[in-house]
């Protein structure tokens, strides 16, 4: 993208796309409806885990507890375990 300030206004939104898991290949049109399978930690709103990333020096009880969710890449959660 041709945007000078593409990362600020993504970091202003915290808008950064879909987040989606494939469980059975196929294909996907618009007007289809989507269904939320399962959400396994509905404490770990992803607007939630993205304030805690930006801020994670001054909020390390958040960072303490979300080195605790599972879902978390290895390389997250090893940045995460940094902090505390």
């Amino acid at each position: 993208l041709k945007i000078p300030n593409m990362r600020n206004l993504v970091d202003e939104s915290q808008r950064t796309g879909w987040y989606l898991r494939v469980l059975q290949a196929g294909h996907v049109s618009a007007g289809m409806n989507i269904t939320l399978a399962e959400r396994p930690y509905p404490e770990w709103a992803l607007h939630h885990v993205q304030t805690i990333l930006k801020n994670r020096k001054t909020m390390l009880e958040d960072v303490r507890r979300l080195v605790t969710c599972t879902a978390l890449t290895p390389s997250l959660m090893n940045r995460l375990k940094s902090l505390i």
